[in-house]
């Protein structure tokens, strides 16, 4: 979405932390990318959520920040637009209202779930690892458990986020297009994919 619209991006306090007054940080997270998002933002969410105009690449670096403070990116797309515009929420996995919902859904029934999971899976390079625990401290979703001093994952609770990928010190995680989930969103992969079937 920032690659294909990138001169009108917006970014604003997110809701979520505003709302709970939960102290977590950056408060400024919530990124509007588009003609049909960012105009409305900057014109009706100034005053009360900081609502103001960025750069493609001030966007991309609060991104990058985000993740090594383990927030998770969710990015809902405006189908009308054939989803050329929407918005990235870059989400606290304590303070997202939207994860907490989904959270509470699947443990009423697993398959009531909002979040779309990504497609893909973890992969980890035994070799390369060395149990230190930070992938099962930063996966927001407990897919990530230290059993007998060292990690096991759970592929039915991963969500592909990808946080673990990337802030593993070692590079001993990666991830994989999973053919027991649902397609990756990604288009290069769903032409092969869809090509394949027909």
């Amino acid at each position: 979405m920032i690659f294909r619209e990138p001169t009108l991006i917006a970014v604003m306090d997110c809701p979520c932390k505003s709302a709970r007054k939960s102290g977590c940080g950056p408060v400024g997270c919530c990124i509007a990318v588009g003609k049909d998002f960012a105009p409305i933002w900057l014109e009706h969410c100034k005053d009360r959520y900081n609502a103001h105009k960025v750069t493609q690449a001030e966007a991309l670096e609060l991104i990058a920040t985000m993740r090594r403070s383990g927030h998770v990116q969710q990015a809902f797309l405006k189908v009308g637009t054939g989803g050329l515009t929407g918005v990235i929420c870059n989400c606290c996995p304590k303070c997202c209202v939207s994860l907490d919902a989904s959270r509470i859904a699947k443990k009423l029934d697993k398959n009531l779930y909002m979040n779309a999971e990504s497609g893909y899976s973890v992969e980890k390079n035994a070799e390369k690892c060395t149990a230190c625990g930070h992938c099962a401290a930063i996966c927001p979703f407990g897919e990530v458990s230290m059993e007998g001093g060292a990690p096991v994952y759970r592929k039915d609770l991963c969500m592909g986020c990808e946080l673990c990928v990337d802030n593993c010190a070692q590079k001993a995680i990666s991830l994989y297009a999973d053919p027991e989930k649902v397609l990756p969103l990604d288009l290069d992969l769903a032409k092969k994919e869809l090509a394949k079937q027909s």
